[in-house]
């Protein structure tokens, strides 16, 4: 058993399969008396769409479907300290088509579960039958505003459009640096990001008038609450391709764009508690390598989906801007992750990891003049609130802030791209749609992403040393000198970013540590502050036993393994085989599983007398996979199997570890060192049990 017991299988019935669909199944429609949501595509005029082949339009309709289901569905508490277990959804989806012939075949299905499981995390499964309706559900198509009429012959490009700068500067590029006429899509989220597009699009049309700039847009209203549960929308960039394929289709060209620095596109975590879903992967090359197949099985030649800037920072992209005349446009692109939270006056959180990378790659690309502070309602550079609330800054943002510009220091250190390779492993998977889109071998593809990595890390490393000139570290020095929430305060109290002697790192860390905080065990570089029950700090030398004690630390009362604790202190993404299960491996375990098993027989025995097919399937699935289970861990007799070579090592190597980490604290502080022997379970399921003493971490 992989990591938990199987998952419960979420049906969504789509078009005219809702009417066979299990009793629990997720129905959606597109019309009829009740549809569950309409779908507005605008930009393109309704005699245009009659030249949309029906497989496109079924593309867009499954598109809508996902994207649909994946915000009915939540995912759980976004603070969840599961380690993205629980985030991991399993859809079944029934879908209506027009042309069943292009949709119902392995490969398509094949292709289109493995890209969404990529871009998602999430596991599909794809059926398709015939639309049975007489009038096939129907997309609503429309002019933008008042837009003229465009023919659609002679586009040089079909490029996603957000209006964040990334892809506005793709669109200058093309329109304003290579003088060629454009076609723009985009989703219309909210009304105030429509607007942001729309006022962009309008300032690129006035510095190229001469261009034709067609702007097509996809809108989704879901008339139920019950289907706007969830807010992480990772499966959104599948209705982009969808859509920005069919225009491509329909204009003859043979690809569409993407524009993504190669930071985000590529996705390593900048954090351990960054994995799975929590981390968006719109641009990763083997989702676009994924949207690549699907369009190209649908359409009559291959169609490429490609991502220019690849191989690029945040900070060279702003450069780039600035070579197509259009940087003094920087201050109206919006690239902030929590669009929800934003305002007219403070379009920018301040605080997200799109809005941080933001900050610190203009402070390093020279260009923090275009990107002024004043539309940020959190100025991490000074620490500074404008919107008056105070200090709003969670311990997670703290965290992501700091793990930020720590990765960037991993990245900067890097001696070769096997040493990223090794450091994370994540980056392997990227290898194959890079080999492919640019005919190279791998070990080219690893080298550029590595530069490019290389450069970004280089890059922070520049900007940040900027804000730690001798002023700042005085006022690091002093009460109240500099703000807690300033990026300076930040890294200060971890020993990064500063200059000068250890000796002056360690004071200025002691003294940032707030004198009021009881418990303290918080990492500064390569040391570590600690502080028990308002006692004296220690400070104490890097080890792996004190990481491994922060990250219990950061999970009261859940159990993780040490396979887990390993990956989290190499900074690798946590494999399915590193989650602790709610079982360890013993007879008591054993013991629960069988009486699971028969619980399960008793109502397979039940759905098969009441012609529950589909819950009949469900159950002998979840029986199989806890046989499976028990097969592979017991052996002869139903005896327990010895513990394997693997899970030993872990086990030893992260318990010792922590007992030595212990054994040194003893030596300061002994009630401490007792206080950590009575809490921290130790083995290969580790568990720190006390939930009611707050860390300062």
């Amino acid at each position: 058993m992989s990591s938990s017991l199987p998952r419960s299988v979420r049906h969504v019935a789509c078009g005219s399969a809702a009417r066979s669909a299990p009793e629990d199944a997720l129905r959606l429609k597109l019309h009829g008396t009740s549809p569950s949501f309409s779908v507005d595509v605008a930009g393109l005029d309704q005699q245009l769409t009659t030249r949309v082949a029906p497989r496109f339009r079924d593309l867009i309709r499954l598109a809508s479907y996902v994207l649909v289901a994946d915000q009915a569905v939540t995912r759980g508490e976004e603070d969840s300290l599961d380690l993205g277990k629980r985030w991991r959804r399993e859809f079944k989806f029934v879908v209506g088509v027009e042309d069943l012939n292009v949709w119902d075949c392995d490969e398509m299905r094949d292709v289109l579960e493995s890209t969404l499981h990529t871009l998602t995390d999430d596991f599909y499964t794809f059926e398709f039958v015939p639309q049975l309706d007489s009038e096939p559900e129907q997309l609503n198509f429309g002019a933008v505003g008042d837009d003229p009429f465009l023919p659609l012959e002679g586009f040089a490009s079909v490029q996603l459009f957000s209006g964040g700068m990334d892809s506005f500067t793709g669109a200058a590029e093309e329109i304003l640096g290579s003088d060629r006429d454009v076609i723009l899509v985009s989703h219309r989220s909210a009304t105030k990001t429509w607007k942001l597009q729309r006022d962009l699009i309008d300032d690129l049309r006035q510095r190229a008038p001469s261009r034709r700039i067609l702007h097509v847009a996809v809108s989704m209203v879901k008339h139920a609450k019950e289907l706007r549960r969830e807010r992480t929308q990772r499966s959104r960039s599948f209705l982009y391709a969808a859509l920005a394929g069919t225009v491509a289709n329909l204009v003859g060209l043979d690809f569409i764009r993407f524009y993504e620095n190669g930071i985000v596109g590529m996705n390593l975590p900048v954090l351990p508690q960054v994995i799975g879903t929590r981390a968006t992967r719109t641009t990763h090359p083997e989702v676009l390598r994924g949207f690549s197949k699907i369009l190209s099985l649908l359409g009559s030649q291959s169609m490429r989906v490609e991502n220019p800037f690849e191989f690029l920072s945040r900070a060279e992209v702003a450069g780039r801007l600035n070579g197509a005349g259009a940087i003094d446009v920087l201050s109206k692109t919006v690239s902030c992750a929590h669009v929800h939270k934003s305002s007219k006056m403070h379009p920018h959180c301040g605080v997200c990891s799109q809005c941080v990378d933001r900050r610190i790659s203009m402070l390093a690309a020279g260009f923090a003049e275009h990107d002024p502070a004043e539309g940020y309602a959190v100025d991490i550079l000074r620490g500074q609130h404008p919107t008056g609330e105070g200090d709003v800054l969670t311990e997670r943002d703290r965290t992501m802030i700091v793990g930020y510009v720590h990765a960037a220091d991993r990245f900067r250190d890097l001696a070769s791209p096997l040493e990223l390779q090794h450091r994370y492993p994540e980056v392997t998977r990227a290898l194959l749609g890079l080999t492919e889109r640019y005919v190279i071998d791998a070990d080219e593809a690893l080298r550029r992403v590595y530069e490019v990595h290389k450069r970004h890390g280089d890059g922070v490393g520049r900007a940040v040393e900027t804000l730690f000139d001798s002023d700042t570290v005085r006022a690091l020095r002093k009460p109240n000198g500099i703000p807690a929430d300033s990026l300076p305060a930040l890294l200060g109290a971890r020993g990064l970013g500063m200059s000068g002697s250890h000796q002056q790192k360690e004071e200025v860390a002691l003294e940032i540590v707030p004198a009021d905080a009881e418990h303290v065990f918080r990492r500064q570089g390569q040391n570590w502050t600690l502080k028990y029950r308002g006692g004296k700090p220690l400070i104490m030398k890097h080890t792996k036993g004190l990481n491994y004690i922060s990250f219990l630390f950061r999970h009261p009362s859940e159990e993780l393994t040490a396979f887990a604790l390993i990956d989290l202190d190499e900074g690798r993404e946590v494999g399915r085989h590193s989650l602790s299960t709610s079982f360890s491996i013993d007879a008591k375990t054993l013991s629960s599983v069988k009486g699971k098993m028969r619980e399960l027989k008793s109502a397979l025995a039940d759905a098969i007398e009441y012609c529950d097919d589909a819950g009949a399937a469900r159950i002998r699935a979840e029986i199989e996979t806890l046989e499976d289970y028990v097969s592979r861990e017991t052996g002869l007799g139903g005896k327990v199997r010895r513990e394997s070579p693997d899970r030993k090592r872990a086990r030893s190597s992260v318990s010792n570890a922590i007992t030595r980490a212990i054994g040194t604290v003893r030596k300061e502080h002994p009630a401490f060192a007792d206080y950590l022997k009575r809490q921290i379970q130790t083995g290969f399921f580790l568990q720190y049990r006390d939930v009611s003493t707050h860390w300062l971490l």
